[in-house]
């Protein structure tokens, strides 16, 4: 697994990295997870992608809020790859460059980890995140 030795801040909150001290971080992924997405994963899936080996996952906290979980990204690398799984913001956090700060980080993570390519699968329901995307690149 990917550990990451500090956790980092930034002026929206605090991203936290998953390792296997904060396994409860799980179920703050769930409760973003039902908030953000029709078909959410159970915790049991999430428990599963966070400590699979070569999984890359953050969270961001409101450190003005009791440090309440407000959005998180992950994605698995193999070799020289990476594939994004999930990125997710609570409604109430969107529109505050949160999702950005996730995906730099995310980007930073795998550069630093030797990844060459990084992969998203998107439903064509999804058509505004692939625009959103596109814009940034």
């Amino acid at each position: 697994m990917i550990l990451i030795e500090s956790d980092f801040f930034t002026d929206k909150g605090k991203i936290t990295a998953l390792n296997h001290h904060n396994s409860s971080i799980c179920s703050d992924i769930a409760v973003i997870e039902k908030k953000c997405f029709s078909v959410p994963w159970t915790e049991r899936s999430i428990e599963s992608q966070v400590f699979t080996e070569g999984s890359i996952n953050a969270v961001i906290r409101d450190d003005k809020a009791e440090n309440k979980p407000v959005g998180f990204i992950c994605g698995q690398s193999v070799s020289d790859e990476c594939e994004l799984y999930r990125i997710a913001v609570l409604p109430e956090y969107r529109h505050q460059c949160i999702a950005t700060q996730l995906m730099e980080y995310f980007i930073n993570k795998c550069k630093n980890n030797g990844i060459k390519s990084i992969f998203l699968e998107v439903r064509c329901d999804r058509s505004a995140i692939v625009q959103s995307l596109s814009h940034r690149c």
